[in-house]
């Protein structure tokens, strides 16, 4: 007698169960074996690549780095009272980043009313004087309130912050600009360097790149102080070189990296510890990874290995990011194209792009940051020498034909262009000079400058002058948008309030 259809159905979904607990048993052993496998070699090699760099680098660790720290009492720290400042400046103006690039008007123009009044809001807005921001300037700097790593990865937001007080000065130098103070303008741009040097004290990568953006909005707010102003005090000019200089031999991007390889370190260790570890960090920083519920429980257990496993290839790529930012300016942006393409090369394989998915991440992000820092010195060393140019033209009531007559007259060395060791170029233009660097492309674009911050590679980095005679035009009435409202919206400025 065969068994019914209902007997045979019910012992194919007993099968059918059987199958299905032995596959995922069995998946869960893989996953186990796997997560072994990841750890013994990964452990393997972080021992040989920690070993390597206790030796060559001593004192790399995070809490290595901080122990030499000056402790401070808080109402000593230069750090703490910036914060406050600046989220007192971020409560004004709405929480707005910042303003936006002013490239998109040319430097020599006056500003439009609508443009005029929004920069007025913006400066306005914020209960600020200058006597007050120029006292962070003779405070010691200190340290941020929190140096353990965990810390900085949930508070992440205070790496923008000084940028806050910065985009006020900011605001302040093109006001005196359009109103034809020059004095007042320069000194605007002065604490602008000086305040976000206060600011960034311990976060390492991102405060790093907040400097470069801030380094790049003064040095475009001095290209419009001396594109409106009639003259400035050559006295004030050779001032501000000097500053420019200082700020230039400030902004290190080793020391950042250092301490940025450190952090990534701790966390990747943190992360590969355990679960409880990883849940913890995560619910600092996501709330909604760090519930103890099954989903993200097989997560990081999942997550666990790879972050174990890529600790080695994590710490050896930005070792030779470090390496590289030690080296000469001028030779950096040919390592740091190498680096890329070896951390390519590994990316292009799929087991160890799954292996060591964590590690090739990180190092994308060292290298964008490189090269921006690259620009930024290339902004500043051209402002150097834009600023010797006008000391000459004052002087001589004309511009000099090259630079090598310039470092006849002035006192200044010209400096070489950062992307490829050569001096930077100069140009004559019908109405003023520039003088710029060859840019990412390392190819010279006859002076094309970019309207706004960007990755255009078709174009150089450099600073415009304007003959007497071409500086404070009457604003072009165009089609351009109104200031603060660019291709990313609000989020560049500020809109006017309804």
């Amino acid at each position: 007698m065969q068994p019914s259809a209902p007997s045979r159905l019910r012992r194919w979904l007993k099968r059918l169960r059987k199958i299905v607990v032995w596959c995922v048993a069995l998946a869960v052993l893989a996953a186990l074996i796997f997560n072994v496998v990841l750890r013994v070699i990964g452990g393997r090699e972080l021992r040989a690549v920690v070993a390597r760099l206790d030796a060559d680098d001593p004192g790399w660790r995070w809490d290595e780095l901080n122990a030499d720290k000056p402790k401070l009492q808080d109402e000593d720290n230069a750090c703490l009272k910036m914060l406050a400042l600046a989220r007192q400046v971020r409560e004004s103006i709405d929480g707005e980043d910042s303003l936006p690039s002013m490239r998109e008007r040319p430097a020599n123009e006056q500003f439009v009313e609508r443009d005029l009044q929004l920069l007025a809001a913006y400066a306005n807005a914020v209960p600020l004087n200058l006597a007050k921001v120029r006292e962070f300037g003779e405070m010691p700097r200190g340290q941020w309130p929190s140096t353990t790593p965990e810390e900085l990865f949930s508070k992440s937001d205070w790496a923008p912050l000084p940028r806050h007080v910065a985009h006020w000065l900011h605001a302040q130098a093109l006001l005196h600009s359009y109103h034809n103070r020059p004095v007042d303008a320069i000194g605007a741009f002065h604490l602008q360097l000086d305040v976000h040097g206060v600011g960034n004290c311990d976060v390492p990568m991102m405060n790093f790149l907040g400097q470069c953006a801030v380094n790049r909005t003064a040095i475009r707010g001095l290209e419009h102080t001396l594109g409106k102003c009639d003259k400035c005090p050559p006295e004030l000019l050779v001032q501000t070189r000097k500053k420019i200089f200082d700020e230039a031999n400030r902004l290190q991007i080793a020391p950042a990296f250092r301490r940025e390889r450190a952090w990534l370190f701790h966390m990747m260790r943190v992360m590969a510890e355990g679960p409880h570890s990883f849940g913890k960090v995560m619910s600092v920083a996501a709330p909604e990874l760090g519930r103890d519920d099954l989903w993200n429980g097989i997560r990081r257990w999942e997550v666990r290995g790879w972050y174990w496993h890529s600790q080695a290839l994590a710490l050896d790529l930005s070792t030779q990011a470090v390496d590289i930012a030690r080296q000469p300016l001028e030779e950096q942006a040919a390592l740091f194209d190498k680096l890329a393409e070896r951390s390519k090369e590994r990316r292009s394989s799929a087991l160890d792009m799954y292996w060591n998915s964590q590690g090739n991440l990180a190092i994308n992000e060292w290298i964008a940051v490189a090269s921006a820092n690259l620009r930024t010195h290339a902004t500043l060393r051209c402002a150097q020498v834009a600023l010797a140019l006008e000391e000459f033209r004052l002087k001589h009531d004309r511009w000099p034909n090259s630079l090598a007559e310039l470092e006849k007259e002035i006192d200044i060395k010209i400096p070489l262009d950062p992307f490829d060791g050569r001096p930077l170029r100069y140009l004559k233009r019908t109405d003023g000079v520039t003088v710029y660097s060859v840019g990412r492309d390392r190819t010279d674009n006859g002076g094309k400058l970019p309207k706004k911050w960007s990755d255009q590679r078709d174009v150089d980095e450099g600073f415009q002058l304007w003959d007497p005679k071409h500086r404070r035009q009457p604003p072009v009435i165009d089609d351009r948008p109104p200031l603060g409202f660019g291709p990313m919206g609000p989020m560049q400025g500020i809109p006017p309030k309804e």
